[in-house]
């Protein structure tokens, strides 16, 4: 990898014949033309062998080209924070631009000695630039700007909307009183459970549980695995952590409710939930709040004191390659065209079990 992006102190060097927009700029002059297959050139391919076709299996040449590259940007992003921190004096780091979903580069930041905090907003690449600037509207007013601790922004429905919804379809379900006693039924019971609850979140991890119900909870693993159901198998899930009991779980996390840090884990978290762990043996958490999301810490809390584990496995509310649901015919298409054996939405519950209540 280094003879196609070798680091330079803060900087790649890049052989501009790599590129074919770089090389060919009066052919690709638009962002119609950057699609992955397209922007680089034959020399790439000399260099690091045949490029991986769609449904192609990823063997070990390709994940070794993937942890090069990995490992690249680390070092420049490093390099980066220790030089910026040298020049100003502060410690206190704030990553912006798409490169800051990077997880594990933000794990590797977070570990560096000159570092005293890090903070990395839900939506630090373009689409942010909204949020961005009606904060900046709100500081040129003389509001007082605070850190944001959630992204809970988009719509929410109302279980009167939602009962709409279902009658128009003609749906079974069942009206509950409180959909967390009975949803850590269904997580103790092995379900994979849809969660669709409250206000949609904001920026590209949207549809955590915490969103704070645009995802799939799981406890732990039981007879299948919830890849089968709703994500690629190489994919890992996240696990849903109440704050206060994340230190027990994964090593020097700190606040993280946006999904955006890897954290080490230690031998409980292998042991009891294998598939939120990373094969660097790191997991991406999602700290959950009681005073952000008072529902799902609610149902957290439950299901820890019912399998003592105060973590769920959790994922976007969506089909692979589809967008996360964010209204209630959304979720059901969901529901119905996926794995999910049961779908909380609002007070409602929805299972393909034959018992069902009508």
């Amino acid at each position: 990898m280094r003879q196609a992006a070798a680091s330079n102190g803060i900087n790649y060097e890049l052989d501009p014949e790599l590129d074919k927009r770089r090389r060919d700029a009066e052919i690709f002059t638009s962002d119609f033309s950057t699609r992955q297959e397209r922007i680089f050139s034959e020399k790439m391919e000399e260099i690091l062998g045949p490029r991986r076709l769609r449904g192609q299996p990823l063997d070990q040449r390709l994940t070794n080209i993937a942890a090069s590259g990995q490992k690249q940007l680390e070092i420049v992003a490093t390099e980066v924070i220790r030089t910026a921190i040298r020049e100003t004096g502060c410690g206190d780091v704030c990553i912006a631009g798409g490169v800051g979903l990077n997880c594990k580069m933000n794990m590797e930041i977070a570990a560096e000695p000159g570092v005293k905090r890090l903070y990395v907003p839900p939506v630090p690449h373009d689409a942010g630039v909204a949020l961005g600037a009606a904060m900046l509207k709100c500081a040129e007013a003389g509001h007082r700007i605070t850190p944001l601790t959630h992204a809970y922004w988009g719509p929410e429905y109302s279980n009167d909307t939602i009962r709409e919804t279902l009658d128009k379809i003609g749906a079974r379900f069942e009206l509950l009183d409180d959909p967390v006693a009975r949803c850590v039924t269904d997580l103790a019971d092995q379900k994979t459970v849809g969660w669709f609850q409250g206000r949609m979140e904001y920026g590209p991890r949207a549809g955590q549980p915490l969103d704070p119900g645009r995802s799939a909870p799981r406890g732990h693993e039981g007879p299948h695995q919830p890849h089968d159901q709703v994500r690629e198998e190489f994919r890992p899930f996240c696990p849903s952590v109440l704050y206060d009991r994340q230190a027990d779980y994964f090593e020097n996390a700190f606040d993280a409710p946006f999904m955006v840090v890897t954290f080490p884990v230690n031998a409980k978290v292998a042991e009891t939930m294998p598939a939120v762990v990373h094969v660097d043996n790191t997991a991406r958490i999602q700290s959950v709040y009681e005073g952000s999301n008072p529902l799902y810490s609610r149902l957290i809390g439950a299901f820890a004191k019912a399998a003592s584990l105060p973590v769920l496995i959790n994922t976007s509310l969506n089909i692979n390659e589809q967008p996360t649901a964010n209204a209630p015919l959304e979720a059901l298409h969901t529901y119905f065209c996926s794995g999910l054996d049961v779908l909380y939405l609002g007070n409602y519950r929805l299972s393909k079990s034959p018992r069902a209540a009508a």
